[in-house]
C-alpha cells in the first residue's frame, strides 16, 4: 500500500503479476467480522476492464463487486 500526502491509502498496481488474484484480505475481514464486498478478480482482467473505457469514478472498482 501507498499512503499519499492526503493520507488516503492507494493500491500500488505494479505490485501484482497478470496471473495474480486480487481479493479482500481474509485477515482483515476476520478482525472486522464483515462480509467481503468485492469478489476475487484476476489482476489481468481488472486491468483490461480499467483500460477498456475512460475512467469514470467508481465504475472500475464496481467491476469487482459481488
Amino acid at each position: 500500500f501507498y499512503v499519499s500526502e492526503d493520507e488516503a491509502t492507494r493500491l500500488w498496481p505494479s505490485a501484482w503479476k497478470p496471473t495474480d488474484i486480487i481479493s479482500p484480505l481474509p485477515e482483515v475481514l476476520a478482525t472486522t467480522g464483515d462480509e467481503p464486498i468485492y469478489k476475487p478478480v484476476l489482476y489481468s482482467d481488472y486491468v483490461k476492464h480499467f483500460y477498456r473505457k475512460a475512467h469514470d469514478g467508481k465504475l472500475t472498482i464496481d467491476f469487482a463487486k459481488k
